[in-house]
């Protein structure tokens, strides 16, 4: 159906919509090991390691910091072996809608990223008189003007004794005592100058 009518709405920009919300990147991923002894009498591993993945959206993140520890010693002529191990963990996640995937691939190109005069926030939305409307969303507001964030930290180890009985060495006592905790956070905020969450009574 033609609707010459609509030629009006065109816009004069050149916007790719889907190069403006995806991004190249670089992923981090290191870790480093250590090993020997504590007074040159207790067996000992450290390790930790540090990863860092920006998403192909320009506001997906994820983050993980992990430490471990580890000591083995030995007592009464190697008959009680002790092992403790601790582990903490750290994680953050920032994450972004996958419609608004779709969302750029049904806004006009026509049309900028940003406009000054409007009260979104300095985004380009289909608006009339400051009221939305059924019109697409701008994809690159609806990333930038959401955060949708958590971190977890978490802390999990055990202790073991093993002890072999010096009367009768084929017998042997093990406990294992072990711990785990973990707490976690976030929110998903909307910027009070998105059209998502726009009113024209109170801005918010």
């Amino acid at each position: 159906e033609q609707r010459p009518d609509d030629i009006d709405l065109l816009g004069t920009a050149n916007t790719d919509w889907q190069d403006e919300i995806y991004e190249e990147t670089i992923s981090v991923d290191q870790s480093v090991s250590l090993s020997g002894k504590i007074l040159d009498k207790i067996p000992t591993r450290f390790s930790f390691g540090h990863t860092k993945q920006p998403g192909l959206r320009i506001t997906s993140e994820f983050e993980r910091v992990s430490s471990s520890l580890s000591l083995n010693p030995k007592f009464f002529d190697d008959h009680l072996k002790v092992n403790v191990n601790a582990s903490l963990n750290y994680e953050f996640n920032r994450f972004s809608n996958d419609g608004d995937s779709a969302a750029a691939l049904r806004m006009d190109p026509t049309q900028p990223v940003y406009d000054e005069d409007s009260p979104f926030g300095g985004f380009f939305e289909y608006h009339t008189n400051g009221n939305r409307n059924s019109a697409p969303r701008n994809p690159v507001a609806n990333l930038l003007q959401r955060e949708d964030k958590s971190q977890v930290q978490r802390f999990y180890g055990n202790v073991e004794l093993d002890y072999k009985l010096h009367f009768f060495p084929d017998l042997r006592a093990v406990v294992n005592l072990g711990y785990d905790n973990s707490e976690g956070e976030g929110y998903n905020r909307l910027s009070i100058e998105s059209i998502n969450g726009y009113s024209p009574d109170n801005n918010a």
